[in-house]
């Protein structure tokens, strides 16, 4: 029987001093940096000046005028609010406690890691890696692959360029939505390739499912991201639908309002009937039939009467029905706007941003502890909170 082992793949922070070691984490382990295999290592400006100085140049030179011209494109795409300077992917067998560095299992899921990256160059023709490195200074193997997208036969701008959406969907990833992006169905079917590696090696791929133990912290804020989006997703289309309802309603509402407003109640016209005074006294002689004819517009014009005062309490009660409906459609597309909006505010790139913003601020941390040699204070300080925290939850 095959033992199993999880995948993990995801989108990284792409710290390119953190994945070769210019400063050391809290985690790093210094001792096993020596161990790391660096499969790749190219400086991030001969990159591009290797993918894009010709078409570039040819890019320029089409140019009419000089204010479009690009003098540089590495620093075209740095101040660029469309695409980044680079992407990173890391991937990862098993956890720290199947897979541990220094094992049997380590070494050859490090192994494999290795396979995979050659096949991974050879299977994507849009895809430069500058850098990639196999940790094994940290608890668990795992590589690091920084790339640069590299979409080709571009009708505007450079002919070749800087585009992860265009240059996965040239590899055939399509985006299918929010929730399936061109770069999460790309990563996907890298995994199912790492796990056809890990195959040839014994190893099957456990399918543990989505649990909070199975995921990095970044991998776990995505997909809480990825479903409260899908939850209000479903909350907009179910308001969408009662906004439609509603409307659908108060047409109705109008419509027999006007018809009840364009009802009228015809009465016999009486003033034709003939009538005869008799002498000496107050009172009229009419004709039988005619009597009859009063008699009978007389309850008509009582029952027509009451009809209309049903029909005029009728048009207020639906008026105000109106009123109200209105002003649950008002509600409703108060809150179909709040949802809009709070649907915006938890789009997966504003977490992307925050997780970038706050790796800054930890580059910039290490680098200050280093130029100030306070590593070992740093590491004491870290021990001894672990050991604060340890002693307080028990």
């Amino acid at each position: 029987m095959s033992t199993q082992k999880s995948i993990s793949g995801i989108i990284g922070k792409g710290s390119i001093r953190h994945n070769n070691r210019e400063f050391y984490a809290a985690n790093v382990n210094q001792n096993r940096t020596k161990d790391n295999i660096i499969l790749c290592k190219q400086d991030i400006h001969e990159a591009y000046h290797e993918l894009f100085d010709k078409p570039l140049s040819e890019y320029n030179a089409k140019q009419k005028r000089k204010d479009r011209c690009i003098s540089d494109y590495y620093e075209h795409i740095r101040l660029s609010k469309q695409e980044k300077l680079f992407y990173e992917v890391i991937f990862q067998i098993g956890d720290m406690k199947d897979t541990a560095v220094g094992t049997e299992d380590g070494e050859q899921a490090a192994k494999i890691l290795q396979e995979f990256y050659e096949k991974l160059q050879a299977n994507n023709p849009h895809i430069h890696i500058f850098n990639a490195v196999i940790h094994m200074d940290e608890a668990t193997p795992h590589l690091h692959i920084d790339f640069i997208p590299v979409a080709t036969e571009s009708k505007r701008g450079l002919s070749t360029r800087n585009s992860l959406s265009k240059a996965l969907e040239q590899q055939g990833f399509k985006s299918e939505g929010k929730l399936n992006t061109c770069a999460k169905l790309w990563i996907d079917s890298e995994k199912e390739r790492l796990a056809e590696c890990m195959a040839e090696h014994g190893l099957e791929r456990e399918n543990k499912g989505i649990k909070r133990s199975n995921l990095s912290v970044e991998e776990y804020k995505l997909q809480k991201r990825m479903e409260e989006v899908a939850e209000i997703e479903e909350q907009l289309t179910e308001k969408t639908k009662q906004l439609s309802n509603l409307n659908n309603e108060i047409t109705d509402k109008q419509s027999e309002l006007e018809k009840l407003s364009n009802k009228e109640v015809k009465i016999k016209d009486i003033d034709k009937i003939p009538v005869e005074k008799v002498m000496f006294s107050d009172k009229v002689k009419i004709k039988s039939e005619d009597f009859d004819i009063l008699k009978n517009t007389s309850k008509k014009y009582y029952s027509n009467r009451q009809n209309n005062n049903f029909l005029k309490a009728k048009v207020k009660l639906l008026e105000s029905e109106n009123e109200d409906l209105k002003e649950t459609i008002s509600e409703q597309n108060s809150e179909l706007s709040e949802l809009k909006s709070l649907r915006g505010k938890l789009k997966i790139s504003s977490l992307e941003q925050e997780i970038k913003r706050l790796q800054k601020l930890v580059d910039k941390l290490f680098e200050f502890i280093d130029k100030f040699k306070l590593r070992n204070m740093w590491e004491n300080f870290i021990q001894k909170s672990k050991k604060r925290d340890r002693n307080m939850e028990r």
